[in-house]
């Protein structure tokens, strides 16, 4: 099933479960590293980012590729440490 965006690359409500049960699946397969933790702007000390960026989206949750309104979770300034 192919996955339909609306503006500003959001997916609909009724696909996001699908898509993240889609990338769990994925992450574990490929062992993606995308968290704050495994990234060198982490400061483990202070649970927060070096470039001040929120963490709380990446945090210890279930792992997701989309929010529950279809927003895409992702920080353009990972680097894996």
């Amino acid at each position: 099933m192919k996955t339909k965006h609306t503006a500003g690359g959001r997916i609909p409500g009724d696909q996001v479960d699908k898509v993240n049960a889609r990338f769990r699946q994925q992450q574990s397969d490929l062992n993606l590293q995308y968290r704050c933790d495994a990234c060198l702007h982490h400061d483990p000390d202070n649970h927060s980012c070096s470039l001040g960026f929120p963490t709380e989206v990446f945090g210890d949750g279930p792992h997701r590729c989309r929010t529950e309104d279809g927003a895409l979770v992702f920080c353009k300034y990972f680097e894996l440490a």
